[in-house]
C-alpha cells in the first residue's frame, strides 16, 4: 500500500522529485570535484533543489484564486517565521563556511537577491520595506541563537 502511495506522490509531484533528483545528483558531482564541498554544502543544494520543485510545480499548477478578503498576517507572526528560517539557514551557512559573518552577511543579502525573483514569479510588486523586515527578521533569528552559544553564562 505504501508502494502505491509513493507511486502516486511521484506521478503527481513529478516536478518536485525531478528538481529534487537533478539539484542532488549536481551535488555528488560537485562534492566530488571540489574538496571544501562538503555534506553542509550537499545538504543545503539539495534543500534548494527542493524548493525550485516546489516553485516549478505551483506555478505550473492552475492556479488557485485567493480571495481578496484575506486576514492580514501579523507582524510579529511574520517575523518569528522568517526568523525561525533565519535560524536554520544561518545555522546551515556558518556550518558550511565555518564563519559566523559570511552567514550574517548571507542572510542580510538574501531578501535583495530573492525578493525580487518572488515578486517576478507571483507578479506582485515587493517593497524596500519588505525586504529590510524580511532581512533584519533573518539577521535576529540567526544572532539569537549564536549570542545565547557565545555570550557566557
Amino acid at each position: 500500500m505504501d508502494e502505491l502511495l509513493v507511486a502516486f506522490c511521484a506521478l503527481v509531484l513529478w516536478r518536485i522529485f525531478v528538481a529534487w533528483l537533478a539539484a542532488l545528483f549536481v551535488a555528488v558531482l560537485l562534492a566530488q570535484a571540489l574538496p571544501w564541498f562538503g555534506p553542509g554544502w550537499i545538504f543545503a543544494t539539495a534543500f534548494l533543489g527542493f524548493a525550485a520543485g516546489i516553485v516549478w510545480q505551483t506555478v505550473s499548477s492552475s492556479p488557485v484564486e485567493v480571495p481578496d478578503s484575506q486576514p492580514p498576517m501579523s507582524l510579529v507572526v511574520a517575523f518569528l517565521g522568517i526568523g525561525a528560517i533565519g535560524t536554520f539557514w544561518g545555522s546551515v551557512l556558518e556550518f558550511a563556511t565555518g564563519s559566523a559573518g559570511v552567514a550574517a552577511s548571507v542572510l542580510l543579502v538574501s531578501p535583495f537577491i530573492f525578493g525580487p525573483v518572488a515578486a517576478a514569479v507571483t507578479k506582485r510588486a515587493i517593497s524596500v520595506r519588505r525586504l529590510l523586515f524580511a532581512s533584519s527578521a533573518l539577521l535576529v533569528g540567526f544572532g539569537v541563537p549564536y549570542a545565547v552559544r557565545v555570550l557566557p553564562t
